[in-house]
């Protein structure tokens, strides 16, 4: 399970490259802002798949709904939301780690 309802939009899910959306057909909960969030083509932020280095193959410290920081950010740019050993998926700002990316900056975890 990856969310509970409200908190993350379709779109941050990456549902739209899935074509697992209608645009054209359909009455959905949600549809008018995924619709409006669509074509204005703002999208702030997306699930990213993300690796957790250093602590061993098995994270025990990561968890679901963890914060994501970058090293010079005064606050979060995102939140684990799936862990499977070393691997996770986070829902992150993607402006903010594009550029860190840029940067070379890298991410910690909250607590880390």
């Amino acid at each position: 399970r990856l969310s509970s309802s409200g908190e993350a939009l379709p779109l941050e899910y990456n549902l739209d490259g899935l074509h697992a959306i209608s645009f054209s057909k359909g009455c959905y909960v949600g549809q008018e802002l995924t619709a409006r969030t669509h074509f204005r083509g703002v999208v702030r932020k997306r699930l990213m798949p993300v690796l957790f280095e250093g602590g061993g193959k098995e994270r025990k410290d990561v968890r679901p709904g963890t914060h994501v920081w970058l090293e010079a950010a005064k606050r979060p740019v995102g939140k684990v939301t799936v862990v499977s050993g070393d691997k996770g998926l986070a829902l992150l700002r993607v402006r903010a780690v594009l550029e860190a990316q840029e940067r070379g900056e890298l991410c910690t975890l909250e607590g880390s």
